[in-house]
């Protein structure tokens, strides 16, 4: 299946994938000199298995493919340099007024809103901008529950403020991503105003927009059933999961079904299929194929920008209007090539969709199971039909689980063990419902036959929720707290391309590749271990209102938690145990709640007044001023300074919001790391006084470390 001969367009593919990876001004996988280097590397090995798998002279040197990679390298590094959102440089934390566009129905807390908009003009005092950004609103909701909708125009007033790095080491980068989306500002409605929102009239040209959201909307409002029932089908059907609760993905998690969420090739293969049916009329009609080919690829695409054009969605249009094509055409087209044009069509859409998850777990899983998929195929030795089509799906479903699973690890921190079961009792199910979706949709235009439909969309809607429940509720469903360096992965992804090869072709080559690479995998990890191992830090974290400060010797680590309410502990907890695995370091967890003190295995703390805490180790100090207003009347006598002087500290730390304490210029002598934890708001940091250049702020330099 992976004959190189016959695919192409990956000797064009990689190196421009390499470049727009190169030229995103984001974190990537390595730096731009090391990427260049291994990219190089790994293409000039490319180069020598496409020359010894001809046989023949190749008329182009040596020098002449490096030159072409460096070609393409630099044309995908400018097409990143263009494409990139840039910062719109907006006025921060003073009053402003917004007209802009809602892009989608408000999520609604208990007294809140939040949702994305899209400002047409922007005014402050003195001046407008124009801007294109995507601002996160939050709003409190109205007394009169006048709430936005997708696609009107709202007018609002309050405050921007930049959204900051989350910066903790192992957490998902929440900034990078809404970056990409060109999302930089938080906008908090002013909530003094006894009308904060107002609604006009979107205009003419906007009133006849035909927006996805809108489409979809009409779409499942047609549909008669319980709320849950009506949210799984609008994330199977439409891909939109924002009705799902927080009981049912936690159970498509545990059963390893998320994927069946996203709609994904599966659902657009299913549609595909059942189009090629429907409208087989038009072949006799008009006698020839083309009518009902181009009229499939139109329908898919129409499809697409309903649900909004997702990567996996994207991915398998795109591959099926190929092959449709291919078919009118009457050429056939290698499967693996027709993946990657669709990849290098994207990727030159879009370069920086080759960060996104879905679009990586897209192309790892259907190039997974063409690899693997046809060796099941060709050992399974099962005379009855529906035998062998188990043993297929099964094929199929464990090609795309290996070969995903360390992205998986890398991304979620977890494995869902029971997905291979999940998989062959849902792909049926999922099946039957995608058909009976796509025979609904006219069946909602016309009338005719609307109600039978429905119920039995409903049906399978309860069906796909019973079996996700029942699966969810075995034992030992999920095994979490995985952990994956970037680097590992790299490494690992590179192994199974080249144990791809050496199972499809058999070659002295392709082996002494395989076994390189699992050396260096074996080699990365032994130093990882290695350095974790000999090594120590402190790391202080920041969350919404609470602190975390770590201390690690080696694989014990110490981690002392000042919170303000139980969801703040719940999100330390969930962050330990997906950034410190309790595989690779042995945690002791201390909530920090009065003034006792605590002693870990490898640091101490200990209070020394109300709201002021004493921590560290033999190799660093420190002092974090903590607490609610009012609790820090003590630490202002002079008496109490005297002694606090002639501590030792390193660094001091500011969490929280301690009323309108301020600190004296006693204790920053020295070295002392002055930092200003994430759970402050901006307006504890500006009273402080304190020049930039003294003080760390977490919220936007992210988590503060220091290593030895």
């Amino acid at each position: 299946m992976f004959d190189l001969q016959r695919i192409p367009v990956i000797r064009a593919l990689f190196p421009f994938a390499c470049g727009s990876l190169a030229g995103y001004p984001g974190k990537c996988a390595v730096p731009v000199t090391e990427l260049l280097v291994v990219a190089l590397m790994l293409w000039l090995i490319l180069v020598m298995i496409y020359r010894r798998s001809l046989r023949r002279a190749v008329l182009l040197p040596w020098s002449a493919h490096g030159i072409l990679f460096m070609l393409f390298f630099l044309a995908g590094s400018g097409t990143t340099l263009l494409s990139v959102p840039r910062f719109p440089g907006l006025p921060e934390e003073e009053p402003v007024w917004v007209r802009g566009e809602v892009t989608a129905n408000p999520k609604t807390g208990r007294n809140y809103c939040s949702f994305e908009l899209v400002p047409v003009i922007l005014f402050t005092r003195d001046t407008f901008f124009l801007s294109e950004t995507l601002l996160q609103v939050y709003m409190k909701i109205p007394a009169d529950s006048m709430m936005p909708a997708a696609g009107e125009i709202w007018q609002l007033t309050g405050k921007l403020t930049r959204i900051g790095k989350s910066g903790n080491p192992g957490a998902p980068d929440y900034a990078s991503m809404m970056h990409r989306k060109n999302s930089w500002y938080r906008f908090y409605v002013d909530r003094s105003l006894s009308n904060p929102a107002g609604r006009c009239h979107a205009p003419a040209s906007s009133r006849h927009r035909i927006r996805a959201n809108l489409l979809r909307e009409a779409l499942w409002k047609k549909w008669r059933g319980s709320d849950e029932k009506i949210a799984l089908l609008k994330a199977v059907c439409l891909g939109d999961r924002s009705d799902l609760s927080d009981h049912m993905l936690k159970m498509f998690t545990g059963a390893g079904g998320m994927h069946l969420l996203a709609v994904s090739g599966l659902h657009l293969g299913v549609i595909w299929w059942v189009l090629q049916h429907l409208f087989s009329w038009m072949d006799r009609l008009f006698r020839n194929r083309y009518c009902r080919g181009l009229t499939i690829i139109a329908l898919l695409w129409i499809y697409a920008f309903v649900t909004g054009f997702s990567p996996s969605v994207s991915r398998a249009v795109t591959m099926l209007s190929i092959y449709t094509a291919g078919r009118l055409l009457s050429h056939r087209i290698h499967p693996v090539n027709t993946i990657l044009v669709s990849a290098f069509l994207l990727i030159l859409i879009d370069p920086l969709i080759m960060l996104n998850v879905g679009f990586q777990l897209s192309y790892t899983a259907i190039l997974g199971i063409m690899a693997l998929h046809p060796l099941f195929k060709t050992r399974i030795q099962a005379g009855n039909r529906l035998v062998r089509w188990l043993l297929e799906a099964t094929g199929a479903s464990l090609s795309a689980q290996v070969c995903t699973a360390p992205l998986v690890i890398y991304y979620f921190h977890q494995i869902p063990l029971y997905s291979l079961i999940t998989n062959l009792i849902a792909f049926p199910v999922i099946s039957v419902l995608m058909a009976l979706f796509v025979l609904s949709v006219p069946a909602m235009l016309t009338g005719l036959f609307h109600p039978l439909l429905n119920d039995m969309l409903m049906a399978m809607a309860g069906l796909m929720t019973r079996i996700m429940e029942i699966i969810a509720a075995l034992p030992g469903a999920v095994v979490s707290e995985l952990q994956l360096e970037r680097i590992s992965l790299c490494l690992l992804m590179v192994s199974l391309l080249f144990l791809f090869l050496v199972v499809n072709k058999s070659s002295r080559l392709y082996r002494y590749l395989l076994a390189g690479s699992l050396f260096l995998l074996l080699l990365s990890g032994s130093l990882s271990r290695y350095n974790s191992r000999y090594s120590s830090e402190m790391v202080i974290a920041h969350f919404n209102r609470a602190s975390m400060v770590t201390f690690r010797e080696g694989a014990r680590a110490d981690h002392y938690l000042w919170q303000y309410d139980t969801t703040s502990i719940n999100y330390m907890n969930q962050y330990i145990g997906m950034a410190w695995n309790r595989h690779l370091y042995e945690n002791r967890v201390f909530i920090i709640d009065g003034p006792v003190a605590a002693r870990g295995a490898v640091s101490g703390c200990i209070p020394l007044s109300s709201g002021i805490w004493y921590a560290g180790n033999d190799q660093i100090k420190g002092c974090l001023i903590s607490g609610l207003p009012g609790e820090q009347q003590l630490i202002r006598t002079a008496a109490f300074w005297e002694c606090f002087r002639p501590l030792r500290k390193d660094f001091m730390l500011l969490s929280g919001e301690p009323g309108d304490f301020q600190i004296p210029p006693l204790p920053l002598v020295g070295e002392t790391d002055l930092i200003a934890d994430g759970s402050n708001r901006r307006w504890y940091v500006e009273r402080l006084k304190i020049t930039r250049d003294k003080l760390y702020n977490t919220r936007q330099q992210g988590a503060f470390m220091k290593r030895w």
